[in-house]
């Protein structure tokens, strides 16, 4: 058999040159052409989605895998049918349709890190020409959280003193969330009331309102954000049955060294025992017992050490009421500031006036030598420099850090590229010399706006496929374009050129000897007394090292170019990215072609005035059917 005769006497990376494939990473592989889907999914009678979990972080990497399997009414494994997929709710499916092999198809899942809203998203697989019934999964995407706080603790005297009630909001990486909208409900309205039934977080991602005690007993205030929910429990009453903190408001900030009175209101009680954990009360304990005088009663905490301290007050009629307190150094104590950034590089902004934007948080502390202590109540100033000018912005110019020592800004992506790492932000101290970049500090943040097309890659199909008559093969290929920090870069018009490079001679599916096109400097235009009937022997990996001047003719002069440009095939003029940074192809081209031509494809992008290209080199392929048992292909044509 012809086929054979490829294999022998020859090593077997030459049968791959030979048979379809090329030298190294330059040829496409040679892979069964695909059947017509109709016939396999004729005997689909069920479809089952099979997953590795049910549950998908919206950060926009982490994925999900679905193995999708079509099944016989016997329920055995159909290959060769085509499954069409589709998900709700703002995911993104590898594929859009795939085919089953007997171990069944795969697909992934993303959330989109845009959409933090928790949601629940159903991924539906059907088939065309089938008897199944469509198949369903259900996923759960998590995204942003919220937490819960409240002033005063959750004790309210009916017609007395609100306690506030904050809500924070953070999206999956734990940045928080501006500009999200905050319900609150009461479970019971006869008991509990509400300043507000709705507030917008700020841009440290906390809105609050304010809760009255309405009436006595028991009720909860449920705070819902982007699909969200927690529940706050209070204990409303009149003055006589409540155990309550007059001051200090709970969560309010206590400076270290420095004495706290902590005053509560314990109406019947004889004795008030109070708690914390962290700090001392004036007893020099954890915990000290005080007797009550008038229905109040106070303690005084001292800590030394930052933190939350955690105080739990219990009285004589075995009431309790708890504070937290935020344990910090003084301001003027700062010496060092952590500058971190959610991410270092960005996309620029959209033609459609869409930004994106990444949040900066700076942390205040007191550095000992040993450990770090955050403080409270710092002004932090940031600033940029090195950016583009593209209307890139950074916001607010100063702002004070919370109780945890945090203050955050905001930094904005214009409509420019940068360089990469080319955006300097940095922090300090207002009215001091502590800043990033100065020891014990931390470095400035470096970072980039995106959008260069500054790298290109490859891909082929691993399935080859042909025309419905049986005459033309189709190579599907798939261009990337990433920009400088290896960023996907959407929208980007791809110019895509292609020549033949090389032609080999050789009786029927056997490749004898391969040589330069006759087309030495690739212009497309034959000058017939230099380079008709030129022979240069090369190799399919060798062939960038083809001449560019005409050597010697040594082959028969026809007045035409060997290989004419049409042999090679034909790719579009252009493709444009999607999303992903990926645009996807066809190389189509004879059949008579496979074997006996080798094509040089290039991809070019340009970005900012700078043009930048990839090219790769592959012998064009045939299908195993088409030659294996029984070679059905022609010599080849240029035989002369």
């Amino acid at each position: 058999m012809k086929f054979l005769k490829c294999v022998g006497g020859i090593f077997f990376m030459a049968f791959l040159s030979a048979c379809g494939g090329g030298g190294g990473n330059a040829s496409a592989p040679i892979s069964s052409v695909i059947s017509p889907s109709i016939q396999a999914n004729s005997t689909v009678s069920t479809i089952r989605i099979n997953s590795n979990a049910s549950l998908l972080n919206a950060d926009g990497t982490t994925s999900l895998t679905f193995t999708i399997f079509a099944l016989t009414s016997g329920n055995a494994s159909v290959a060769g049918a085509t499954i069409d997929l589709a998900a709700t709710n703002g995911v993104i499916l590898s594929k859009s349709s795939v085919v089953t092999a007997e171990t069944g198809a795969t697909v992934t899942m993303v959330a989109v890190a845009s959409d933090q809203t928790n949601r629940v998203s159903t991924l539906t697989a059907s088939c065309a020409s089938c008897n199944a019934s469509p198949a369903s999964s259900q996923i759960k995407i998590s995204g942003a959280n919220i937490a819960l706080s409240s002033s005063g603790g959750p004790a309210l005297l009916v017609g007395g003193a609100s306690a506030g009630l904050s809500a924070t909001v953070k999206d999956i990486f734990g940045v928080a969330l501006p500009g999200v909208s905050v319900t609150f409900a009461a479970t019971d309205s006869t008991i509990l009331g509400l300043s507000a039934p709705t507030a917008v977080t700020n841009a440290s991602g906390v809105a609050t309102v304010s809760v009255l005690g309405a009436g006595s007993g028991s009720a909860s205030i449920n705070a819902t954000a982007l699909g969200n929910a927690k529940a706050q429990p209070y204990t409303s009453g009149v003055a006589s049955a409540v155990l309550s903190t007059t001051s200090p408001a709970n969560n309010s900030v206590v400076v270290t060294n420095v004495a706290q009175s902590i005053a509560v209101l314990a109406p019947g009680a004889t004795t008030v025992t109070f708690a914390t954990t962290r700090g001392t009360f004036a007893n020099g304990a954890t915990s000290q017992t005080v007797i009550v005088a008038g229905g109040t009663a106070s303690g005084t905490l001292t800590s030394s050490q930052a933190g939350t301290a955690t105080v739990t007050i219990l009285d004589s009629l075995s009431r309790t009421a708890n504070l937290s307190l935020i344990i910090s150094p003084p301001v003027s104590s700062v010496n060092k500031i952590l500058l971190n950034a959610s991410q270092t590089t960005l996309p620029v902004a959209s033609g459609s006036g869409a930004q994106s934007s990444l949040s900066l948080t700076a942390r205040a502390v007191l550095f000992d030598g040993v450990t770090d202590q955050s403080v409270a109540n710092v002004p932090i100033e940031f600033s940029t420099s090195g950016g583009p000018g593209g209307g890139e912005l950074l916001a607010p110019a100063i702002a004070f850090t919370n109780s945890a020592g945090f203050a955050v800004a905001t930094f904005t992506a214009g409509s420019a590229a940068s360089i990469p790492n080319g955006i300097v932000i940095s922090a300090k101290v207002q009215g001091s010399g502590v800043r990033t970049g100065v020891s014990p500090s931390n470095n400035d943040v470096l970072l980039t706006i995106g959008g260069q097309a500054l790298s290109v890659a490859f891909g082929p199909a691993s399935v080859l496929g042909e025309s419905s008559d049986k005459t033309l093969y189709v190579q599907a290929y798939s261009v990337q374009v990433a920009d400088a920090n290896n960023n996907p870069v959407a929208n980007q018009l791809v110019t895509l050129r292609m020549r033949p490079v090389a032609f080999s001679v050789g009786p029927a599916c056997t490749v004898v000897a391969t040589y330069c096109s006759e087309d030495v400097n690739a212009n497309g235009s034959l000058e017939s007394a230099s380079e008709d009937g030129v022979r240069t022997v090369t190799t399919d990996t060798t062939t960038g090292s083809c001449p560019i001047a005409p050597p010697a003719v040594t082959g028969t002069r026809d007045k035409n170019l060997t290989p004419q440009n049409s042999d090679g095939g034909s790719v579009p003029a252009t493709v444009v990215t999607d999303t992903k940074g990926i645009a996807s192809f066809d190389l189509t081209y004879l059949k008579g072609s496979a074997f006996w031509v080798v094509n040089k494809i290039t991809a070019s992008v340009s970005s900012n005035g700078t043009e930048t290209s990839k090219s790769t080199v592959l012998r064009l392929a045939a299908s195993v059917p088409d030659v294996d048992p029984k070679c059905n292909l022609p010599p080849s044509p240029y035989n002369f």
